[in-house]
């Protein structure tokens, strides 16, 4: 049986502590799960929150990988990483931990420039 290997995309963000050194940490725990190979990360945007308005600002990259695993495999791993990410000022937001995307193969060329 041959293993497909698709392109997986992370949305990670922190606005708690030192978010930086959280993202850090992301990055390098994902690195090391099994049957992912990270290659690409960018670079660090800065962004508002949104609903609950009295919080700090928001640290955010994109992580892109490869992986044989199914979004929700690597949703799991993705929440063992830190699992009071999901746990924010006593709000719950479920499976907001991460945000995992598995593009089909096979997949379409990016678009090159916005006009």
């Amino acid at each position: 049986m041959t293993v497909v290997q698709r392109d997986v995309v992370f949305s990670l963000g922190s606005n708690l502590g030192d978010s930086l050194a959280r993202l850090q940490a992301a990055v390098d725990a994902l690195g090391r799960v099994a049957g992912l190979t990270l290659t690409a990360v960018s670079a660090v945007y800065l962004t508002k929150p949104v609903d609950y308005l009295l919080q700090p600002d928001f640290h955010n990259i994109v992580v892109l990988g490869r992986s044989a695993s199914s979004p929700l495999e690597l949703l799991a791993q993705a929440n063992r990483i830190d699992p009071v990410a999901r746990h924010k000022l006593g709000m719950t937001y479920p499976a907001a931990a991460a945000v995992v995307a598995v593009r089909p193969q096979p997949a379409t060329p990016p678009i090159s420039s916005c006009q």
